[in-house]
């Protein structure tokens, strides 16, 4: 299998886009945990997507942002 390797102008967009889903959690109280009930992910896939992780399903991601209001 082959390691996909991404640009820093795409991990950069990762990093900001989970920093901005996080910053809105946070501001709406709700955990991990909380959020990752809403979405119907787990708690370790929302925690990819504060990161960044560039593995996590697009739809899934977007799910999580939607439902926080981020654009």
């Amino acid at each position: 299998m082959a390691v996909i390797t991404h640009s820093p102008t795409t991990t950069e967009a990762l990093r900001l886009f989970g920093a901005r889903v996080r910053l809105a959690r946070q501001r709406r109280r709700l955990t991990v945990a909380q959020l990752a009930e809403r979405v119907g992910v787990s708690r370790t896939t929302i925690q990819k997507i504060e990161r960044g992780d560039p593995g996590v399903a697009l739809g899934t991601a977007f799910e999580a942002a939607t439902l926080l209001g981020v654009t």
